[in-house]
């Protein structure tokens, strides 16, 4: 409807095909520009495999899972407003962080993982304490602000 070339569509109609023009522009732009913290400190994401997720077991540290895909507008959000706090990089430097990328289906290794912890869809985040049990308290799905995401993490640290 937008590109019609209809002669007598009316003011209201051409206003409305406008307005939706522009909001797609302007959503498009704002995916154009550096996420928020991408000058500055990031968190540094492995990929998560079931032999990073045993490493960290051994070595005693909690995990996180960041299970994610290119098309899923709230996996964009928490990499744009959640993922880039000061406070929640600072703390992610206690943790391995691991991210499954299902943006094509995934690979064998994310589609077991997947399987394990009974993932349904994206964007979903499961957080693994010291022993490799998930706390299944602490799950994430869809978009959570950086504060909710840091009670979340300090839960799975223990603390």
């Amino acid at each position: 409807g937008w590109i019609t070339k209809v002669a007598k569509a009316g003011r209201v109609f051409t206003g409305i095909k406008w307005a939706t023009g522009l909001a797609f522009i302007a959503a498009g732009v704002f995916f154009l520009f550096p996420a928020k913290g991408e000058t500055g400190p990031r968190i540094t994401w492995e990929k998560a495999t079931a032999s990073a997720i045993e490493q960290a077991k051994s070595a005693g540290k909690p995990v996180i899972v960041d299970f994610t895909a290119d098309w899923c507008l709230p996996c964009k959000e928490l990499e744009n407003f959640t993922f880039p706090d000061k406070d929640v990089v600072e703390l992610s430097k206690s943790f391995v962080m691991l991210k499954a990328d299902v943006t094509t289906g995934g690979s064998p290794e994310v589609e077991s993982l997947k399987k394990k912890f009974n993932v349904a869809g994206v964007p979903t985040i499961v957080f693994l304490d010291k022993s490799g049990v998930e706390r299944v308290e602490l799950r994430v799905v869809g978009f959570v602000e950086a504060p909710v995401f840091l009670g979340k993490m300090k839960g799975a640290r223990g603390g």
